[in-house]
């Protein structure tokens, strides 16, 4: 058996720089209840495309649309006049990131 002083020893200097820690996706919305229009803030996701689902509680896609986003954080305005009053699930993916919030609509 090894003696643990036997095995090469190596200087932090040696390593691999860390991995920069991932940025986790956010998103708020407001306000809720909504009427017409529902305010959408996303943060923590580098500049890109954004996929952007409204489903109602029988899972159907309602709204489908997608978002760059070039500065984070980014709001944006959803128009929801065509959507009955109802509970729905605003999903928001961003490459791999991916948010899921409800909200009510009046």
């Amino acid at each position: 058996h090894r003696d643990l002083h036997s095995f090469p020893t190596r200087r932090s200097s040696d390593l691999a720089p860390p991995i920069a820690a991932a940025r986790k996706l956010t998103m708020a919305l407001y306000p809720d209840p909504v009427g017409s229009e529902l305010t959408v803030l996303i943060d923590g996701v580098t500049p890109s495309s954004v996929d952007v689902r409204v489903v109602d509680v029988l899972g159907r896609q309602r709204i489908v649309q997608q978002r760059r986003v070039d500065v984070v954080p980014q709001r944006f305005s959803l128009d929801v006049t065509s959507l009955p009053a109802g509970l729905y699930l605003l999903q928001l993916r961003a490459g791999t990131h991916y948010e899921l919030r409800s909200f009510r609509k009046n």
